[in-house]
């Protein structure tokens, strides 16, 4: 009898353990999905975070090239605009030195009659 209590006894420790394997594969396999899950959320998250810094990069690109093209239009519209002044000042200069030279020649001309006068009075 005490035979046959041993032997019952390793039979149910054996079914136990069997048991306690069979839950453990079957976590084993729950664990098992579980990271096979996390590994594809991380390769779609890394797949859509790549996406995401290529159309940013494509954005800043165009960005780039629409500041280049505003700098630019800015360049030329300065040029443009330093090139009427120049006009400006040249025509506004060449005015003023058709008056001054008209004034001087005004001026030359009273102070010769005035001493050509002053020479007839003998003064």
């Amino acid at each position: 009898i005490a035979k046959t209590r041993v032997l019952e006894n390793k039979a149910s420790i054996v079914d136990r353990l069997e048991k306690e394997c069979e839950e453990l594969k079957a976590h084993s396999k729950e664990l098992e999905t579980r990271a096979e899950v996390s590994q594809d959320a991380l390769q779609q998250a890394k797949v859509t975070h790549d996406m995401e810094m290529e159309v940013k990069s494509l954005e800043l690109e165009k960005i780039s090239e629409r500041q280049a093209m505003i700098a630019m239009q800015i360049r030329k519209e300065n040029q443009k605009a330093i090139d009427d002044l120049k006009e400006r000042l040249q025509k506004s200069y060449e005015s003023s030195r058709q008056k001054n030279t008209g004034q001087c020649q005004f001026t030359l001309a009273r102070k010769v009659t005035s001493r050509y006068q002053n020479r007839e009075i003998g003064v």
